[in-house]
């Protein structure tokens, strides 16, 4: 059956601590040389400054308003580059737990690897009671089509192989779902996750779908 949305966890309890984060070492440590090296040039530029004309205190505040904007934009990128390794992290962990499981994805448009049967869709049945299913390859051709009755709302599962016949060939399809005056209605592709492909960098994880192509984890919509 369609389900709500699903989105993984953003919050993980064992990485929390009672007292907060604890400050990076190597950022106070930059922080504090930044600092120091802008102390020492501001001593050694008042040493040196002409007694007939000493800096005016006007320029001493713009300087140190200076290295502090510098200052506050070093953490800020650092508190962002901190919270996308997280969110990477959280990213592998739910699709690593999608493993085993059907998910349904928002796309019309898949590929088949193998048998018909490998994957099923999801369909609502409008208010006339019949949807139209058509099946179009990647020329936008109508390779198949079947309709389905049944009660107005009510939400039925089929495979392909039962859909549009055992013989549908590997390539790539799209998948059209209408009512009988040719409205869109809401249907999904179902598919089980074999594996993860979890790139390095940090991007996103991509699923490795029976009997289809791997897919990017964000165009997951429901589980089962």
């Amino acid at each position: 059956m369609l389900a709500g949305s699903v989105s993984p966890s953003t919050a993980n309890p064992a990485e929390m601590s009672v007292t907060g984060t604890a400050p990076d070492k190597g950022r106070v440590a930059s922080e504090l040389s930044s600092r120091q090296t802008f102390m020492k040039l501001l001593v050694a530029q008042l040493k040196n400054q002409d007694p007939m004309n000493p800096m005016e205190s006007t320029d001493m505040v713009n300087q140190l308003a200076a290295i502090s904007s510098v200052e506050h934009l070093e953490s800020i990128r650092s508190q962002l580059s901190s919270l996308n390794q997280g969110q990477s992290t959280t990213n592998a962990a739910f699709a690593s737990d999608l493993i085993g499981k059907t998910v349904g994805l928002d796309s019309d448009i898949f590929a088949l690897t193998g048998p018909a049967s490998g994957l099923s869709v999801d369909f609502r049945i409008p208010q006339q009671g019949a949807v139209k299913l058509t099946l179009l390859d990647e020329l936008g051709r109508p390779v198949a089509e079947n309709i389905k009755r049944g009660r107005p709302g009510e939400v039925q599962t089929s495979s392909l192989a039962s859909l549009f016949g055992q013989s549908l060939s590997k390539g790539s399809y799209r998948l059209l779902s209408e009512d009988v005056s040719g409205e869109p209605t809401l249907s999904r592709l179902q598919a089980r996750v074999e594996s993860v492909m979890l790139p390095e960098g940090g991007q996103e994880p991509r699923l490795v779908l029976r009997d289809s192509v791997p897919v990017p984890l964000s165009q997951v919509r429901t589980v089962r």
